[in-house]
């Protein structure tokens, strides 16, 4: 199995993308009369899926699966769901 150092730039990408996923999902997509059922952050997750097929690749499956769990635990599912309740905005 690699060492962090190796595969430190798929966690950062990943997080990087879960941090704008989580700002651009609060701006619609204005465009082509979408504007209530789009949000710039549905474009984001191709990124997160490319992120995710090339550590799957260079580096296996386990690695990726660590890859996305460090990636998104801090920045994505883990802060937002301890704090949030139902009927609040995020």
């Amino acid at each position: 199995m690699p060492s962090l150092k190796n595969y430190l730039p798929f966690v950062v990408a990943m997080a990087l993308v879960v941090v704008a996923s989580n700002i651009l999902v609060f701006h619609p997509f204005d465009y082509f009369g979408m504007k209530e059922v789009l949000t710039w952050g549905a474009f984001t997750y191709p990124v997160a899926f490319l992120v995710n097929d090339l550590t799957n690749r260079t580096y296996g499956k386990q690695v990726a699966r660590k890859v996305v769990f460090a990636g998104s635990y801090r920045y994505g599912w883990r802060p937002r769901a301890l704090r949030w309740r139902p009927g609040q905005r995020f």
